[in-house]
């Protein structure tokens, strides 16, 4: 594992806790685009649940990398005590 994305995948996507969290994603996803789904055709549905996954996909790794590197800033500040 020589970079965050494959620890980041390792850990945060194939993880069996993360099971749980994306299925409460999916359902959040579903939630927020049901009141759109009449107005739109069954390949704008899809297109508009595609963008939805990728930007919360974005977000989990933007995330991720952010909270790995205050976790290693707080390490470091602690070990220098």
């Amino acid at each position: 594992m020589n970079n965050l994305k494959e620890i980041y995948e390792d850990v945060a996507v194939y993880s069996k806790d993360t099971y749980e969290a994306n299925h409460k994603l999916e359902r959040d996803i579903a939630d927020m685009i049901e009141p759109y789904t009449t107005k739109l055709s069954g390949n704008e549905k899809e297109v508009l649940e595609d963008v939805f996954y990728d930007v919360c996909a974005e977000g989990k790794y933007v995330g991720f990398c952010i909270g790995m590197k205050y976790c290693f800033r707080l390490i470091l500040e602690l070990l220098s005590d």
